[in-house]
């Protein structure tokens, strides 16, 4: 039966059922890449374990079917992809936040049996759906490399090389000048209610550009350089007067 907005039928690979139950959330697309093949064959590439849907619209009048996928996560830029042969358009989206949903919308009168799409889980990253085989045919068209990327192996004679250790720079590494010629103005970004990138410590980032901000300019001042430093504590300036001070 043919109505608006059927589901179809995901056949998954038995470790995605598993696991893609409860799927954590992401931040970002679980779609890395996808390819319609000439043959008519989606191909798509997914983080490992990803939750799809898949669904189908019949469409009608001057509107062609329609198939979409969503999956978790959110795409870096919605998108449309012009298509050819019976493929309109691809298009990328954002139907509600966190989900990205790839449409595949067909020419105006192209018939499609939705009980014949099958998306098929064919490992934990990889999925593949046989669109309808049509007298005028498809064409290649799709983003990113669907194909399996093996880690590089090294060979066994391979040796790596023992991490020299890191001298600390000395003041006396630094050329002397004359007091007065040069001057630098040092900006610690952030500070006050602003901290910056939070590390999982709980660092915060206005701390360490400040403290490694103050040290770089007492080096400086050694050497004869005239510094300034647009903060030397825990405030936050606005960036009007950073760049006064630069100026």
């Amino acid at each position: 039966m043919l109505n608006y907005g059927c589901r179809l039928g995901l056949l998954a690979w038995a470790a995605v059922v598993v696991v893609a139950t409860t799927p954590p959330a992401r931040a970002f697309s679980a779609l890395g890449a996808w390819r319609i093949n000439a043959d008519g064959v989606l191909e798509l590439r997914t983080t490992p374990y990803a939750n799809l849907t898949a669904s189908f619209d019949a469409g009608g009048g001057n509107r062609g079917p329609r198939l979409w996928i969503d999956l978790p996560g959110s795409p870096a830029r919605p998108r449309n992809i012009a298509g050819a042969g019976v493929i309109r358009q691809v298009r990328i989206g954002v139907p509600e936040p966190g989900i990205t949903r790839l449409v595949i919308e067909f020419m105006p009168g192209v018939q499609i049996d939705p009980s014949q799409l099958k998306l098929i889980g064919t490992d934990k990253d990889s999925w593949r759906l046989q669109l309808p085989n049509q007298q005028t045919g498809y064409f290649a068209l799709g983003e990113g490399n669907v194909e399996r990327i093996d880690p590089v192996q090294a060979p066994a004679e391979t040796q790596v090389a023992p991490r020299q250790p890191i001298r600390p720079l000395r003041p006396t590494d630094l050329a002397q000048v004359t007091r007065g010629r040069f001057r630098i103005v040092i900006d610690p970004g952030h500070g006050g209610p602003d901290p910056g990138a939070v590390g999982i410590g709980g660092t915060q980032e206005k701390d360490v550009v400040l403290e490694i901000s103050q040290q770089v300019a007492e080096l400086l001042r050694s050497r004869g350089v005239d510094v300034l430093l647009t903060r030397n504590g825990d405030i936050d300036v606005d960036l009007p007067p950073r760049a006064q001070l630069a100026n």
